[in-house]
């Protein structure tokens, strides 16, 4: 908290006389002032400022800037290994890259366990 002559600032996230209130859903990208969010970093929009285009939450993933209002401006930008319009979906990379017939993906680390010590690699390959 600190102070100006008749002003008082909140850390992000609360708000009221001893900035101790929290404000609703978070609103990380934008402005909490007395419990509603408001001024929402472009291209975040909605009521907690946590919308990112048309798509919602970027789940596993950044909103990016992609065109010039808050419905069409936003985009989530994935993080490995994910993808989808929120990023919900784990890229299934046995599919994509399998392993050799050395070894065997796991369906849940999407990595190849090699069934020999003699063979080793990514892709049990080596």
């Amino acid at each position: 908290i600190y102070t100006v002559p008749s002003q008082i600032f909140c850390l992000t996230g609360y708000f009221g006389e001893d900035c101790t209130e929290h404000c609703p859903q978070g609103c990380a990208h934008g402005i909490c002032s007395n419990g509603t969010c408001s001024d929402c970093v472009f291209p975040y929009h909605g009521e907690a400022c946590d919308r990112c285009g048309i798509n919602g939450d970027c789940v596993n993933g950044n909103c990016k800037m992609t065109g010039n209002t808050a419905l069409n401006a936003g985009r989530c930008d994935c993080e490995l290994p994910f993808e989808g319009e929120q990023c919900e979906t784990l890229i299934n990379n046995c599919s994509i890259v399998p392993c050799s017939p050395h070894g065997k993906c796991n369906l849940e680390t999407f990595k190849c366990t090699c069934f020999d010590t003699r063979f080793t690699g990514n892709f049990c390959e080596v």
